[in-house]
């Protein structure tokens, strides 16, 4: 039960990670492209954090797998958190695949 509780409270930490590395891309992209509002051109960097910013959404705000209209608001956080979790649970159990074969 202990080691359980440690596995869970490891992701907890990446997905809480996960979502203020997501957030703060955003704003810099906004930030970024709030400049170039009416001219066509973006910069590398902006372009780049747009990239990011789609990647860290990936796959459940990335591909909309959920209605706008069932969270809306500050209820987007929701989608946002649980995409958080998912990344967590892959990055954490891939870390742990990954060290146990090296092990060997």
């Amino acid at each position: 039960m202990k080691h359980l509780t440690k596995k869970i409270l490891v992701i907890f930490i990446i997905a809480l990670i996960h979502l203020g590395v997501s957030r703060t891309v955003v704003a810099i992209a906004l930030a970024g492209t709030s400049g170039n509002a009416f001219n066509g051109e973006m910069s590398m960097w902006v372009k780049m954090l747009i990239w990011t910013t789609k990647v860290l959404y990936f796959p459940i705000i990335s591909l909309s797998l959920y209605s706008r209209q069932w969270f809306p608001g500050k209820l987007i956080y929701i989608p946002i958190f649980t995409n958080s979790l998912l990344w967590a649970a892959v990055i954490y159990f891939t870390v742990r695949y990954f060290s146990k074969i090296l092990k060997r």
